[in-house]
């Protein structure tokens, strides 16, 4: 080692022993006893994850659609059980019409599209259970599509408007025990 100009040997020695103390953490002080261990508190077990909001459903469907189709009208957001349908409002989306259908179904009237070029009914839904939702599109000629609910039953459908100005009438068959989130627009096909 080799010594400073203006300082001794000791004085670098004693300055080296400081910054390894300092870097130990050694202050010269007298060694505390340690204190007891700390024993982990039990925390409850974690609960099954909280299924999506409304939102989050909704949201994630308008993403369905938007990966298949370039540009779409919304036309509504619909919520419930075999027993009834709920429309979920939207800001700048007519109001549709609902009402108990026969057969179990429930009928659902779309507004028909502001946009001159949409001439296909959009549908996809998200469902709880294992069984199979079916919609109707009521024209003159007529389409019923579905899909089984659960995880995999997420489709995006579309079905050619025989009258594109006209509104659009659906016959929603929902599974009994089920729940159904589902998100209909407008699109050209």
């Amino acid at each position: 080692m080799t010594a400073h100009p203006h300082l001794g040997v000791p004085a670098i020695s004693g300055a080296v022993i400081a910054g390894f103390l300092a870097l130990t953490g050694c202050t010269g002080a007298p060694a505390e006893t340690d204190p007891a261990p700390v024993v982990p508190t039990p925390t409850a077990a974690a609960g099954p994850e909280a299924s999506p909001s409304d939102a989050q459903r909704f949201a994630s469907l308008d993403d369905s659609v938007s990966r298949q189709h370039a540009s779409w009208e919304h036309a509504g957001d619909f919520s419930g059980t075999s027993a009834a349908l709920e429309e979920v409002s939207r800001e700048g989306t007519l109001t549709a019409g609902i009402a108990p259908g026969s057969a179990g179904t429930i009928d659902v009237t779309l507004p028909a599209p502001r946009d001159p070029g949409a001439d296909t009914v959009v549908m996809t839904a998200d469902c709880t259970g294992t069984e199979t939702y079916w919609i109707r599109v009521v024209q003159e000629n007529p389409n019923l599509v579905g899909a089984t609910c659960g995880t995999d039953g997420r489709g995006v459908i579309g079905v050619p408007l025989d009258d594109p100005t006209a509104a659009t009438e659906l016959e929603v068959t929902v599974p009994e025990g089920s729940r159904i989130w589902l998100a209909t627009y407008y699109a050209a096909g």
